[in-house]
């Protein structure tokens, strides 16, 4: 097993959790701090549900940050900086009969940077990629890639039945990696922080801290040891049913007889088109912390 390639490859899985590529983008510019404001009242209880329209098209810009470290007989080895800024178009090229279902093809627009967006989860320059999820975010089908694949795990993570502020979901999925067929599986609690004012929403956006890991299955442990955390905030725009700004961190640690390896990383995302709220920046700076979303 290639250990570098398999910490490179969790980062990538991490940093997927946070975005869903037909709805996020990124920016740099901030709110005034403090300027949003709750509308959530005691009980109310809130659907989440992607809300596709057909012909539908969105640009969307990303950037992910790892930060690798590479340690023997407690010397550092090696170090390096892995980043990518890229931007996408997504279009709803089909709606489901039953309504719950749609599919989108996804393209490249540009890229600055060597990562491999494979890895990310989204197709490469030169390639579309056409997907079909549910309104859940389920994914249905990914073009010809099996079920088994990064591909598969969910983009952003949906609860399944309305929750109140303060409530919480988990996500379980299990996938092998394309690179060396270790099987993986993301664990991962979300719960409702808040639901806040949010532009042209006529509902509001909802503030979702998100925490879990991602196991090594199948591996002997007595050889290897793997610890990965994920810490996350998004914030998702419950009336129009797209994720409006995510940060993601994660924070994994290799242990192998002989070496060390360690990673921090980070993916940052803002919508750009269709606008709901201006001003939220790209967040992403590998340093293992909760993220806050800007202006809560």
């Amino acid at each position: 097993v290639n250990m570098q390639n398999l910490i490179k490859k969790f980062v990538g899985v991490l940093s997927l959790v946070s975005c869903t590529p037909l709805f996020v983008s990124c920016g740099t510019i901030g709110p005034t701090k403090n300027s949003l404001k709750p509308v959530s009242q005691g009980e109310t209880e809130y659907t989440f549900e992607l809300k596709p329209a057909m012909e539908q098209k969105v640009v969307a810009n990303y950037k992910s940050h790892s930060h690798v470290e590479i340690f023997e007989d407690q010397q550092i080895l090696r170090e390096r900086d892995e980043i990518v800024e890229f931007s996408a178009q997504e279009e709803v090229v089909a709606l489901g009969m039953d309504g719950r279902s749609f599919t989108q093809r996804v393209k490249i627009l540009k890229k600055d940077g060597a990562v491999e967006l494979h890895t990310l989860g989204f197709p490469e320059e030169g390639e579309e990629l056409e997907t079909t999820l549910t309104t859940k975010a389920e994914v249905i089908k990914a073009g010809e890639y099996p079920k088994t694949s990064l591909f598969f795990v969910p983009p952003i993570s949906l609860p399944a039945e309305s929750v109140k502020v303060g409530e919480t979901w988990t996500l379980d999925k299990e996938w092998v990696s394309m690179n060396n067929g270790i099987p993986l599986k993301l664990e991962l609690v979300s719960v409702l922080k808040e639901v806040y004012q949010c532009g042209s929403d006529p509902i509001g956006c909802a503030d979702i801290e998100i925490s879990g890991s991602v196991k090594m299955m199948g591996v002997d442990d007595s050889k290897v040891n793997f610890n990965s955390e994920i810490r996350g905030r998004l914030f998702f725009a419950l009336g129009r049913g797209i994720l409006v700004w995510s940060s993601i961190k994660s924070q994994e640690k290799l242990v192998t007889e002989k070496q060390l390896l360690t990673v921090r990383g980070c993916m940052g995302s803002r919508l750009q088109s269709p606008e709901i709220l201006s001003g939220l920046p790209l967040e992403c700076e590998p340093v293992y912390d909760i993220p806050q979303v800007p202006g809560v």
